[in-house]
């Protein structure tokens, strides 16, 4: 069973025929929805007409929805941990993504899994907090030397840490972009635009929220969970929706960039989800060849990556799209640098061993 980019959208405007699915195409379905971290998503937006699903599908879906409570619950604990170990170094710890999602409750927040937590701090707190956190059962994940060195001085992150007795994985960010791209934004700008949720908890400002879920979604070389990804900021939209939020989404784009990200994300939104777009938002502003070659590409790849998906020639703009985020991401001297790096240490594993390169001190 093969399905149509037309009937996804058409799960979320409850527009599609799910009552006329056989078991098999359910059976296809979940393993879709599943496959994009989006079936605890779907669980709750068909609560009130789940029973008349077939029963192995409420099953799937009571499943999902627990796993997704769970999370949920985790995310606030882990929260009330994190912010005063973190506030003695950082004046900001602001939650990103996934996790402030689920810290803003409501619509946004229902069936939101993830794989990570992810914050915002302070660039000059981030070995003060990472030694403090190593005292509370925080341990970094196990990179290899080049990798861990590739963190420190070219990335927007440091590795990222596991707790030792509850596996929860913590990415502890100093910017949204790398700043070797010399694209990343003066951090003292993102904590202008900020708010907090209703259990005290700071994130991003809405508009913040969508500039940053689009710069994780385009400006990256991967993406995966893209669509998942697309309904996250078609939520913010429809939670968010004022003048004032357009007029904020519109001078942030303007004061950091990113505007090209931007507009491919609120493009799809509008397109899958019908959604109105400002004109300064709009691909109209952008050059007709760029916007031409970025749509053939990204309509593409912001589509599920499965079997059960139709999306033809996906493989061909999956590799250009991989191309143009590590365009994005580095200078090309470090980019080649980077790739040679890597391929020659990919090609002497293969020789002798993946523990070749292993770092001992990352307990290895």
């Amino acid at each position: 069973m093969i399905f149509s980019a037309d009937f996804l959208h058409g799960i979320w405007l409850k527009q599609a025929q799910l009552s006329s699915l056989s078991n098999r195409e359910w059976e296809a379905l979940v393993l879709l929805l599943r496959s994009e971290m989006l079936l605890a998503r779907f669980a709750y937006w068909y609560e009130d007409e789940s029973e008349g699903f077939p029963a192995f599908v409420q099953a799937h879906l009571g499943n999902a929805k627990t796993l997704a409570t769970r999370q949920a619950k985790q995310v606030e604990i882990e929260a009330r941990m994190l912010v005063p170990l973190c506030s003695q170094f950082s004046q900001h710890i602001l939650f990103l993504k996934g996790a402030a999602y689920t810290l803003l409750g409501g619509q946004l927040a229902k069936g939101r899994v993830y794989s990570d937590i992810d914050i915002l701090v302070d660039k000059d707190a981030l070995l003060s907090i990472e030694k403090r956190l190593g005292f509370k059962g925080w341990i970094a994940k196990p990179v290899n030397n080049y990798d861990e060195a590739y963190y420190r001085k070219w990335m927007h992150e440091i590795p990222p840490l596991i707790h030792s007795n509850r596996g929860t994985v913590l990415d502890i960010h100093h910017n949204i972009v790398p700043p070797v791209s010399g694209k990343a934004p003066p951090s003292a700008i993102l904590t202008e635009h900020t708010m907090q949720s209703q259990g005290g908890f700071e994130t991003l400002s809405p508009a913040a929220l969508v500039l940053h879920s689009s710069v994780h979604l385009f400006f990256n070389e991967d993406q995966d969970k893209g669509y998942r990804d697309l309904i996250d900021i078609w939520l913010l939209i429809q939670r968010f929706d004022s003048q004032e939020f357009w007029t904020e989404l519109v001078r942030l784009t303007d004061c950091v960039g990113f505007k090209t990200d931007v507009i491919l994300a609120l493009y799809f939104v509008s397109q899958f989800f019908d959604v109105g777009v400002p004109k300064a938002l709009q691909p109209n502003t952008l050059p007709k060849a760029k916007w031409w070659l970025l749509k053939k590409i990204y309509s593409k790849t912001v589509l599920p990556s499965h079997p059960y998906m139709q999306c033809k020639y996906q493989g061909i703009a999956i590799t250009l799209a991989w191309a143009r985020g590590h365009w994005c991401k580095m200078p090309i001297p470090i980019l080649l640098y980077h790739f040679l790096v890597k391929g020659s240490r990919k090609f002497i594993e293969k020789l002798f061993g993946d523990h070749v390169f292993k770092n001992s001190q990352s307990g290895s």
